[in-house]
């Protein structure tokens, strides 16, 4: 991450993310998702000069999609998905690996197949979340009443090989302000940002499936943003 303007702040943060999903029927898929995540922060201007880092499981979410229409079948595939995130994070570390509130999720996904070897996803995802009633990481966090997100992705996907995917996603969230209890607008919120992500992805087998990504802003959500972020994935289906 980068250093905020004008300060000596930083923040730098990895998440080792896992997702778990059951296929009830060929249309309804449910799951969750159990983020790990270490966070390092250099506090200064706020309390000089002082550097923290905390690591553990961060808050979780259960996810459920259901396929309204197949792309294998009809060349254009349409999923509705919903999801509420858990405040399991440890609040009491410094910093947290939680944010202290719940979170809720409406999603739609559009597929199109245009041949063998390429296809497009549209993805449009809108976030609800609650007050924030206990965070007490600084005090200006305390009390939060942040605002909704409105996150969107375009994937172009490309059969390079049998065994070789080629990706590339633009990427975008919209978060208006978020308040603290005397109604004063926190920082680093009231932000939109825009990344390219460039990926590709390896078949070991029918089953197993290797990801790579980068994703590069092109539209910082402020100072405190990221200018490039590498990503990595295992699929796995049993």
């Amino acid at each position: 991450m980068e250093r905020m303007s004008l300060t000596n702040m930083k923040y730098i943060a990895q998440v080792y993310l896992s997702e778990l999903y059951y296929a009830v029927t060929d249309e309804l898929l449910v799951g969750g998702a159990f983020p790990y995540v270490d966070r390092y922060v250099r506090k200064q201007p706020f309390i000089s000069n002082e550097d923290v880092y905390s690591n553990g499981f961060g808050d979780c979410a259960a996810r459920a999609c259901l396929n309204l229409l197949d792309p294998a079948k009809n060349y254009f595939g349409a999923t509705i998905g919903v999801g509420v995130g858990f405040p399991l994070g440890n609040e009491d570390r410094d910093p947290p690996t939680g944010n202290g509130r719940y979170d809720f999720t409406g999603a739609l996904v559009f597929t199109k197949i245009f041949n063998g070897t390429f296809k497009t996803h549209v993805t449009l995802c809108y976030t609800i979340p609650t007050r924030n009633q206990g965070y007490r990481y600084w005090n200006m966090y305390s009390e939060v009443r942040p605002g909704n997100t409105f996150h969107y992705g375009v994937v172009a996907d490309y059969a390079l090989t049998k065994y070789v995917n080629l990706l590339f996603e633009v990427n975008g969230w919209m978060a208006p302000v978020s308040r603290n209890a005397n109604n004063d607008k926190i920082a680093y919120t009231n932000y939109s940002k825009v990344d390219l992500v460039p990926g590709i992805q390896f078949k070991i087998n029918n089953d197993i499936t290797l990801e790579a990504a980068l994703q590069v802003a092109v539209k910082k959500g402020g100072d405190f943003d990221y200018d490039v972020a590498p990503v990595f994935g295992v699929v796995a289906v049993f």
